[in-house]
């Protein structure tokens, strides 16, 4: 026991204390910081003193109009099998808060089936009520799409790597520990 009331390992011993506390307090505030830039993709993020819409919202107002689409589509016997299961792919992508990549995939899958469907509904002839009702359908998805690319959500995560980089500290612990930076959503 006269081992540790010898100075030398009592200094040794504060600086461990000291060095863990620091680590452990820099773990905490770095999956915070994580969490916290990622959840700005479910609730939104704020820049510039204004809270964004989040781009979860966004994805949900897209998939409701595109239910739309397809009804109409529907009502003219224009097949609608493929942008129905890539809207269900999305619907379960959100359902299941799957990983924001593949929410990403989903959604770029389904833009893609949206832009195939408008182009082929341009030959058909609506009655006033459709177009009416199209034309709503197609202007609030372009809407949701411009609210996604202005929302703010990869910037903050470009920030945050940023000061990952920028930081020794921030980058060890994000190498040797479970803390996963938000995911970009593209």
């Amino acid at each position: 026991m006269s081992f540790f009331r010898k100075r030398a390992v009592a200094v040794i011993l504060a600086i461990l204390v000291v060095l863990a506390g620091t680590y452990y307090s820099a773990y905490a505030k770095l999956g915070s910081k994580c969490s916290s830039v990622e959840s700005g993709f479910y609730n939104g993020v704020t820049y510039s003193g204004y809270l964004h819409p989040s781009i979860n919202g966004q994805l949900e107002n897209i998939s409701d109009s595109v239910q739309g689409m397809i009804t109409i589509c529907e009502n003219y016997g224009v097949d609608t099998q493929e942008i129905s299961k890539r809207k269900a792919v999305l619907d379960s992508s959100l359902d299941e808060k799957a990983s924001i990549s593949s929410l990403y995939s989903s959604y770029s899958s389904l833009s893609s089936s949206i832009d195939d469907l408008e182009n082929e509904m341009t030959s058909i002839e609506l009655s006033e009520r459709y177009t009416q009702g199209w034309n709503g359908y197609v202007n609030d998805i372009a809407s949701a799409q411009q609210t996604i690319k202005n929302s703010g959500y990869n910037d903050s995560v470009d920030e945050l790597l940023r000061e990952i980089d920028s930081n020794i500290i921030a980058s060890y612990i994000m190498l040797n520990t479970n803390i996963k930076a938000p995911e970009y959503f593209k």
